[in-house]
């Protein structure tokens, strides 16, 4: 994006430390981010599990 504009308008520093600090509340089991209890709940609604041919991909 920075070179498509030619402005610093965005800090890869900053990002990569939202990105790690997000997947870590995904691994986090006591995390209370809504979003990701939501995920969490809805992966153990057992009609999902009846229907599901894959497993979601595991944050790295």
């Amino acid at each position: 994006m920075n070179e498509l504009t030619g402005d610093n308008l965005l800090n890869f520093e900053g990002i990569e430390r939202q990105v790690r600090a997000r997947e870590h509340e995904i691994t986090n089991l006591y995390s209370k981010d809504v979003q990701v209890m939501s995920i969490r709940n809805s992966r153990r609604y057992i009609g999902d599990k009846l229907v599901r041919v894959a497993k979601p991909p595991q944050a790295s």
